[in-house]
């Protein structure tokens, strides 16, 4: 899972450098990673190719998980070897899933970034709505796990919590960097 995600954010900075975008690096948390570009991109396509290229990663390593399975389901591999390449299949369909919501940071937010931008031509305009909508959508998944919590599915609710703590902070923060 871990190798998925490096996967993933490499894919966003091979074709960022490929468009002319010095990277930072690569950041990775627990609940995933980020790809950190020096500079924002220069059109809304650049930003969109950017951001649409770890989804595709992702599902690209989800069919070659699938791909394996099945192998091993058709040569008789061990049933340990089959099921986790079934899980990281089926987890990376799931990444896919969450990226593509179109809440900035997340992949979606930044092709729905890319489209306002393309559509105003106003960049800033394009990061505060696509920020704000990151950040509501931060809220919902701090709700989520509160109400999950409350159900007494401790770890899962923490876990819904945090990734919200963790995008809400993400999106104001990006908004606030591109201010600055």
């Amino acid at each position: 899972l871990f190798a998925s995600i490096v996967l993933h954010e490499l894919a966003h900075a091979l074709m960022a450098r490929r468009h002319g975008l010095p990277m930072k690096g690569i950041t990775l948390f627990i609940f995933g990673g980020v790809a950190e570009m020096e500079a924002e991109p220069r059109s809304g396509k650049v930003e969109s190719l950017t951001a649409v290229v770890g989804p595709i990663a992702s599902v690209a390593i989800a069919l070659a998980c699938f791909g394996l399975y099945w192998a091993g389901l058709q040569w008789g591999w061990p049933t340990a070897v089959n099921g986790v390449l079934n899980y990281l299949g089926l987890i990376n369909l799931v990444l896919v899933a969450f990226n593509v919501i179109p809440a900035f940071p997340l992949d979606g937010g930044r092709i729905l970034r890319a489209a306002l931008w393309g559509w105003t031509g106003n960049l800033h305009w394009a990061t505060r709505v696509s920020a704000a909508i990151g950040s509501a959508f931060g809220l919902l998944l701090i709700i989520l796990g509160c109400l999950v919590f409350t159900t007494g599915a401790f770890i899962g609710g923490l876990w819904w919590f945090l990734i919200g703590m963790f995008l809400r902070s993400a999106a104001q923060m990006s908004y606030q960097q591109l201010l600055v």
